[in-house]
This record gives structure tokens, C-alpha cells and sequence, in this order.
């Protein structure tokens, strides 16, 4: 029977850097549905909170908030990974699939 720990900053970090590499690749896949070419994923979330600015600009803080979005769901996973049912393993791809 497998011993429940809570995960640590560490592990969240680590988790929210993975998290960061599946987001992009779902983004990039779902790009296309969104009428969104694949090189201008960035951009055009970077564009959803500087309308105004330049092309460059928008690419920057759209990375910049992809990021940050997978940093909170890393610290987000940390939070409510005790109460998920299963083995780690388990409880990381339920998380994943929400």
C-alpha cells in the first residue's frame, strides 16, 4: 500500500514546468480551431491583454502568461493532489485530464 505525502514546492515547480510544456503543445495543436496560425500562439494571447501594443510586445507577455498559467496549475496540482483517489501516477494524469 503506497504511504500519501504531500507534494512539495519542489515537486509543484517541477510539476508546473511540465505542465508548462503540455500546455503549449495543446495550444499549438489547438490552434488551428481557433483560427490561430501556429507561430502566432504567443501573440495572440499576448494580445488578449495589450490589444494595442506591438506584435513583439504581445509575443513576450503571451509566453509570459502561458507560463504563469502552468506555474499556477503546477501550485494548484500541490493543493489538491491529496484528495485525488489512486496512486501518484494516477492522481497526476486525473489532474492533468481536468
Amino acid at each position: 500500500m503506497e504511504t500519501r505525502t504531500r507534494v512539495s514546492p519542489a515537486q509543484a515547480a517541477l510539476a508546473g514546468g511540465v505542465a508548462w510544456l503540455a500546455l503549449n503543445a495543446l495550444v499549438y495543436a489547438a490552434a488551428p480551431l481557433l483560427g490561430v496560425s501556429r507561430g502566432a500562439v504567443a501573440p495572440f494571447f499576448g494580445a488578449l491583454l495589450l490589444p494595442t501594443a506591438d506584435a513583439g510586445a504581445q509575443a513576450r507577455v503571451g509566453r509570459v502568461l502561458l507560463l504563469a498559467a502552468a506555474v499556477v496549475w503546477g501550485l494548484l496540482y500541490a493543493r489538491v493532489e491529496p484528495g485525488l483517489p489512486g496512486r501518484r501516477l494516477l492522481r497526476g494524469l486525473l489532474f492533468g485530464a481536468l
